[in-house]
């Protein structure tokens, strides 16, 4: 049964989030909604070319399994989708509103690449 969110989510994120759920999730993978501090991508070559140190929060892929012992997640609707949502997530959306914001993510010779961001405000 899902849980009635502690924050808002706005319509950019939402449609961001929507966007998103497009990615093919491996078989037996349910998506959640995660907290991060870091991300880094590199090319194939192994070049980093983003980068980005800071708050943030990502869409993921887990087993219902780890969702629930690693991370005690809890399931959560965003945008009439089932989403899982670790603890530490909601106590960092807690009285928030889940918002998109464009940054510099750019590293090296790729600096100046923007990408959307879901922060919280």
């Amino acid at each position: 049964m899902a849980v009635p969110l502690p924050f808002k989510i706005s319509r950019a994120a939402e449609e961001h989030i929507l966007a998103l759920l497009i990615l093919r999730l491996p078989e037996g993978f349910e998506a959640g909604l995660t907290l991060c501090f870091a991300s880094e991508s590199s090319s194939p070559d192994g070049e980093v070319t983003e980068k980005f140190h800071g708050q943030h929060f990502c869409i993921a892929g887990n087993t219902p399994e780890q969702w629930v012992r690693a991370r005690s997640a809890v399931t959560a609707l965003i945008a009439d989708h089932s989403f899982w949502i670790p603890q530490e997530t909601l106590r960092a959306l807690r009285g928030k509103t889940l918002t998109l914001r464009p940054h510099d993510v750019g590293y090296g010779s790729h600096a100046g690449t923007m990408r959307d961001l879901l922060v919280a405000d």
